[in-house]
């Protein structure tokens, strides 16, 4: 009997007590830019050895954990901004080429790319020169600051759009408009709300759901395992289900404020953090409000390794909270 381990399970433990000892620290220090510098190069490498293992969604929840971890290990605020801007820039700006098919090979794609880019530093330019002539307090600074932080997040955009693999730009695509290709990339989105819908107030009843016993609902064991709860317990199942995760993160959110030390703290925070992070991305790509990528609902999706993971994350909650004053 052969057994694997998913190596990205592991990192994110790894990377959070890695986080946690360093900007622990350089309490001290954590305002400067070396700190987040240093901070931001260790998240990089795991979020690039992630992304090429291949697993994107992997490598997306390391960026709530790091930002959770970074704001309570005091890093600048702008520094933050410099994170959370091009984030979400980068974010739309991909899904918006994906949709529109641009592709820089082309010719004309890449010229309306380059007017694009022409424009939006014209309007930059413009924006400085007319907050330059009002009273606004500190608003060329910040005008300075978005424009860049909004100019990175579309470079990002460009040149990650070109590195997504196949079924990554399907997935992305789906998530847009599941109904554009409903017997492929949108098939299981479009199944997952079918069998949600379906659970009503109480659900079918245990191992009766439609969906699930007739095979309608793909990797119903693993990714979608909230579907196949939602459909089998209904509305009140869920709420349960929801609820336990609530009194997790909670007492979570406990051990890290009554925490001892600041490296108590911050550790807690990213566990947290690790888990919220899981549970809204698993459940939101379930109800079609987040892409398809692939990350298990803790406690509840098939796989060792999860399991593995979260025990291992629980175990260490439980540790700071013992270790409290």
């Amino acid at each position: 009997m052969k057994g694997a381990i998913q190596p990205s399970e592991l990192a994110k433990i790894i990377l959070i007590i890695a986080l946690a000892r360093y900007l622990s620290d350089n309490k001290q220090i954590s305002g400067q830019l070396k700190v987040f510098i240093i901070s931001m190069f260790m998240v990089l490498a795991y979020a690039l050895l992630i992304f090429l293992q291949p697993s994107l969604g992997y490598s997306l929840t390391l960026i709530p954990i790091a930002l959770s971890m970074f704001y309570i290990g005091g890093i600048n605020e702008m520094c933050l901004l410099l994170l959370i801007i091009p984030g979400l820039v980068a974010a739309g700006t991909t899904i918006l080429i994906l949709n529109k098919g641009w592709a820089i090979a082309s010719l004309a794609d890449t010229i309306k790319i380059i007017i694009f880019f022409a424009a939006y530093i014209a309007v930059a330019f413009l924006a400085h020169f007319l907050i330059s002539k009002t009273r606004v307090r500190n608003g060329k600074k910040w005008v300075k600051f978005i424009s860049l932080y909004i100019l990175i997040g579309i470079s990002i955009a460009l040149a990650g759009s070109g590195i997504l693999k196949d079924y990554q730009r399907q997935r992305l695509l789906a998530f847009v408009d599941p109904h554009s290709d409903p017997k492929g990339s949108g098939y299981q989105i479009i199944q997952s709300k079918i069998a949600i819908g379906s659970g009503g107030l109480i659900g079918q009843g245990y191992l009766k759901g439609t969906q699930n016993r007739l095979d309608f609902l793909p990797a119903q064991h693993t990714d979608f395992i909230f579907s196949v709860a939602a459909e089998e317990e209904g509305f009140i199942g869920v709420i349960i289900i929801l609820s336990l995760y609530y009194v997790l993160i909670t007492r979570g959110l406990r051990a890290a404020q009554r925490a001892n030390d600041t490296f108590g703290t911050l550790l807690a925070t990213g566990i947290v953090a690790m888990i919220a992070t899981q549970l809204f991305m698993n459940v939101g790509m379930t109800l079609g409000l987040m892409p398809i990528t692939g990350v298990p609902l803790p406690l509840m999706s098939y796989g060792g390794s999860s399991l593995m993971a979260t025990f291992i994350s629980i175990g260490l909650l439980l540790n700071v909270r013992l270790k409290r004053q």
